[in-house]
């Protein structure tokens, strides 16, 4: 009787494995499907031509999918195997784990500097360690002007990474915003360090070690082919889009200058086959230990970085992840390790609200079974409790020795208070911690830090720092200079075609009013050209340094600067002339301490 009893318990517990053993493909199948309809849904809502979607589990291929169109003018479909795809900053993951292997082959601390490894002209600061390269806590804000070209990725070019690093790091002089190892600003200065350091470690140029040493034992050979410019004629290049009104756009090709920062040239086979070894070897290789273990925590660790990956929660999971981006191109590499779980979007459209929404769904279908953290709102908030944030803030983390620095009044943000919070650029921000907030509808955090003396030094939105600007340097003053330069040589423009005749002088006849006209249309030609930059002004614009219109303002600025002087003298003559009356010297003067202001600015945000 009793060995019967076990012989049917036995048998029973064979059957209910079995019939979990059953279900589990289902759950599986049901995921797959769920992403098939999601994918589909939002590849027509938000207009993508193509989309690329891989979901890895401990090594194991859980979704994958590569569909839609790679050209639409050449009627060309993506190809998992042979469709060049672009994504962007990406290949900064490539190259920290590049550099992380020649750290531990060569017994190399991620404490030490850097200075002994590079010549000096590349170092912007000798106490910056490799930790602070690959975490991001270099302080030196990202330099993009003129970090890319307008050519196909694939065409070979004698130039290398090097030659081009080189330059970058000697032509700049990268100033620190914050000082090393104070916080995390997001740059690409660190990472072009980091790949020259692989170059100097190696012995090797960038593209061949990372190649040899990284794709090819991970059997990546088209993009190993890419990086090393030797890609077959098999391989075809996506064209990005820029989607608006239902209209799909074709953007200009981008070739990086600064690939270990900017672009890692890829197929969608190849990425799945990385997300397989990165989950896969997740704990069980030191490099790999180190990119997915927190290093810095920011907002009580509701963000944060490590080696490689930025850290932040997304539907109360944290995510390592790194986005990356080219004209018309979007692409997101994310785990969460705890589960072994890796994803890799890309799409060939700039709709980066698309990232996100699948970034969610992802989530919700393969990550139940993480931890999840929840954000409180702060019960006890009084009403006038925050009035000393509010006001006009200015980005920091951008270069100021290029156009770049023009940012600083286009991207200007305000806050302002509210009844439950912050509004910070007209989005609302509820308070969840001492000086840290959080908008439920950007899903983003901002945090207010403090000086010692508890004096406000920074506010910090996702990888932006800003700081609180005067009124002298806030977006309404330095519109107003400008709107008070345009009207004032409009005025003297009007004034002068009207009174051309009247406006002589004795002995020297018309000589200041025609020195004080091309010192109007000059200037008036410079207003203009900003008008026309700030309308047109774009991230993308800058990195292809495609600025035929920045080099006019600078040659209009000059020849305006060169007959300001002359035109002081014309308007000095001018003023011992009884025909030119009080209202005359008025507008003249006027107009003429105005264009030295719009000098003086054009020379501050480096038009001139």
């Amino acid at each position: 009787m009793k060995l019967r009893f076990h012989r049917y318990a036995f048998l029973a517990v064979c059957l209910i494995a079995m019939q979990i053993a059953m279900m589990l493909p289902v759950f599986a199948d049901d995921a797959a499907a769920s992403m098939d309809e999601i994918i589909k849904y939002e590849s027509v809502n938000y207009n993508v031509p193509g989309i690329a979607v891989s979901i890895v589990k401990d090594g194991k291929i859980l979704y994958e999918v590569t569909q839609g169109m790679a050209d639409l003018s050449q009627s060309a479909p993506l190809n998992a195997e042979t469709t060049a795809i672009q994504t962007g900053s990406i290949g900064k993951v490539l190259t920290t784990m590049a550099l992380l292997k020649l750290l531990s082959q060569q017994s190399i601390d991620l404490d030490d500097t850097i200075s002994g490894y590079l010549i000096d002209a590349y170092i912007p600061d000798a106490s910056l360690t490799f930790r602070d390269l690959l975490q991001h806590t270099t302080g030196i804000p990202s330099v993009r002007a003129d970090t890319a070209e307008m050519m196909n990725p694939l065409e070979h070019e004698p130039l290398k990474f090097s030659d081009y690093a080189g330059d970058f790091m000697t032509d700049y002089r990268h100033r620190a915003v914050l000082s090393p190892g104070e916080d995390t600003i997001y740059s690409n200065v660190g990472t072009v360090l980091a790949g020259l350091l692989i170059e100097a470690l190696s012995n090797t140029p960038y593209e061949q070690y990372v190649a040899e040493s990284i794709l090819e034992p991970l059997n990546m050979q088209m993009s190993a082919s890419f990086l090393m410019g030797t890609s077959t004629d098999l391989a075809s290049v996506a064209k990005g889009y820029h989607i608006f009104g239902g209209e799909q756009t074709e953007q200009p090709p981008f070739k990086s200058k600064l690939i270990a920062s900017e672009d890692f040239v890829t197929t969608t086979s190849d990425m799945t086959t990385l997300l397989q070894d990165m989950t896969r070897s997740a704990y069980a290789r030191a490099d790999y230990r180190d990119m997915f273990t927190r290093q810095v925590s920011a907002y009580d660790d509701l963000l944060g970085r490590s080696l490689g990956f930025s850290i932040k929660q997304d539907e109360g999971v944290d995510l390592f992840l790194q986005d990356g981006g080219i004209p018309g191109e979007t692409s997101r590499m994310f785990f969460i390790p705890e589960l072994g779980l890796g994803v890799f979007i890309w799409y060939n459209s700039d709709a980066t609200a698309l990232r996100d929404e699948l970034t969610d769904e992802i989530l919700s279908l393969y990550a139940q079974d993480a931890a999840h953290h929840t954000n409180s709102v702060l019960a006890n908030f009084d009403e006038g409790e925050y009035q000393d944030l509010i006001g006009a803030y200015a980005p920091m983390n951008i270069s100021t020795e290029t156009i770049e620095r023009v940012t600083k009044i286009i991207r200007q943000i305000r806050v302002s208070e509210t009844t439950g919070g912050l509004v910070i650029d007209k989005v609302m921000y509820e308070p969840i911690g001492n000086s840290v907030f959080y908008s439920e509808a950007d899903d983003n955090y901002a945090r207010f830090i403090f000086d010692d003396s508890n004096k406000l030094e920074y506010l910090v939105i996702d990888n932006t720092y800003y700081q609180r600007v005067g009124m002298f340097e806030s977006i309404f003053f330095e519109m107003l200079v400008l709107f008070l330069a345009a009207l004032f040589n409009f005025i003297a423009v009007i004034f002068l075609s009207a009174r051309w005749d009247s406006l002589r002088v004795n002995r020297i006849n018309g000589t200041p009013r025609a020195v004080l006209l091309l010192e109007t249309l000059f200037s008036s030609g410079s207003l203009g050209l900003i008008v026309w930059i700030a309308l047109r002004y774009n991230a993308w614009l800058v990195v292809f340094n495609a600025g035929s219109s920045t080099m006019w303002v600078k040659v209009t600025g000059i020849i305006a600067g060169i007959l300001y002087i002359p035109s002081i003298i014309m308007l000095g003559r001018g003023t011992t002339d009884f025909r030119w009356r009080g209202g005359t010297t008025f507008i003249f003067r006027m107009l003429l301490a105005f264009n030295l202001l719009l000098l003086i600015w054009m020379w501050r945000y480096n038009f001139i």
